[in-house]
């Protein structure tokens, strides 16, 4: 399967060429590596390899440039994603994933329905799973809405209750240029959180490259 359904504006894939293929091979097997420690990301993340290459295929295709892989000066390429890919900069630090929940149930977690986020145009991202950097999570389940199409309630507490820190979506997302979110969230205490989405952004280059990634101005 190509996309998710909740994939924003779904179009062709542009097939990476030889070289183009051999970069994005080489650097995927050395991000895999990475992760053993962090075992279930890893399991997560080569389940999902044939979707996260067919959004970097999506990628080439609407932004017509060529991929030179996490290096890129040129071109587009890809990295891991950043909380500044997808935190609303009017109301939240978006340098971290960093929460302080004052309530418990369902609240929003990335933009909200009269104020929705929306993707950067330099920006495709493959988002594969859910984490959790804080040592005692909260949040137990979350609901997604992007460009208007809301999922299923996504229900994760038995993880959270048996000490797993990554869980992978049961159908990856991609989230293409100037897609709208709002996403919410379900914690059963309060305090301290820091929940946060997983996979692979492609964008162009110059956005890579940037130290202050926005989001785009709907």
């Amino acid at each position: 399967m190509a996309f998710s359904p909740l994939v924003a504006q779904p179009g062709q894939l542009e097939n990476f060429n030889d070289r183009e293929r051999q970069i994005w091979d080489a650097e995927y097997l050395s991000l895999v590596e990475s992760l053993f420690e962090f075992r279930e990301q890893a399991t997560i993340y080569n389940r999902a390899r044939t979707f996260l290459l067919n959004v970097g295929m999506r990628a080439k295709a609407e932004l017509k440039e060529a991929f030179n892989g996490i290096n890129a000066q040129t071109g587009f390429g890809w990295g891991l994603i950043q909380p500044e890919y997808l935190r609303a900069t009017t109301t939240t630090n978006t340098i971290d994933w960093k929460q302080t929940l004052a309530t418990t149930g369902w609240q929003d977690w990335l933009g909200s329905a009269a104020t929705k986020n929306q993707i950067n145009e330099d920006l495709f991202l493959a988002i594969i799973g859910l984490g959790n950097y804080d040592p005692s999570p909260k949040s137990v389940a979350v609901h997604l809405n992007v460009e208007g199409v809301t999922a299923p309630v996504f229900d994760f507490q038995y993880a959270v209750r048996n000490g797993l820190k990554a869980w992978g979506l049961p159908q990856p997302i991609g989230l293409s240029p100037k897609a709208s979110i709002h996403w919410r969230q379900k914690p059963i205490a309060t305090g301290s959180e820091e929940m946060y989405p997983f996979g692979i952004a492609y964008a162009r280059s110059s956005y890579l490259q940037d130290e202050t990634p926005t989001l785009q101005a709907p």
